[in-house]
């Protein structure tokens, strides 16, 4: 599989945590820390993301 691909699919993970975490009926500091997480997962692939496409 393409690395660049692969980053994306990681993007994808991130919000579907992002998403999941916004709909499931538990505590709101459950929410928030999975809304932290899909974000900090969001983010660190679209920084790769970046970095690879500037490397080429």
């Amino acid at each position: 599989m393409n690395p660049l691909t692969r980053l994306f699919l990681f993007t994808a993970l991130g919000w579907l945590i992002i998403i999941i975490s916004l709909n499931l009926p538990v505590p709101a500091i459950i929410q928030l820390l999975l809304l932290v997480i899909g974000i900090g997962i969001s983010c660190y692939a679209l920084i790769l993301i970046v970095k690879r496409m500037l490397k080429n």
